[in-house]
């Protein structure tokens, strides 16, 4: 009965490892929601950060890379910040964070 517990254990170790990764097509959608996004806030690759954040998704989508996003965009007061995850299991995300705190 031991060995079987031991065998059941490496199997569930074994699934633990398995990273499942997004496809072309899942990874494509991830970024058309975040470019939705950016239509909305009226930022358009009119500024130079935005075409740094598309060429960073663009690398996402075509390299299947996990990408970390993380551009000042002092024009508008904020840091562009977050993950371009290649593992299903992840969240992707994007944000705007405020640069200044208010002091």
């Amino acid at each position: 009965m031991s060995k079987m517990n031991n065998m059941n254990n490496m199997n569930n170790k074994n699934k633990k490892n398995i990273i499942l990764e997004r496809t072309k097509e899942e990874r494509q959608s991830e970024v058309r929601t975040i470019i939705s996004k950016l239509n909305q806030l009226h930022l358009k690759t009119s500024y130079d950060e935005i075409k740094e954040l598309f060429r960073h998704m663009k690398t996402y989508v075509d390299e299947a890379k996990r990408v970390e996003i993380n551009i000042p965009f002092p024009g508008m007061n904020v840091l562009i910040k977050g993950v371009l995850e290649t593992d299903i299991n992840k969240r992707v995300w994007v944000k705007l964070e405020c640069l200044d705190k208010g002091e």
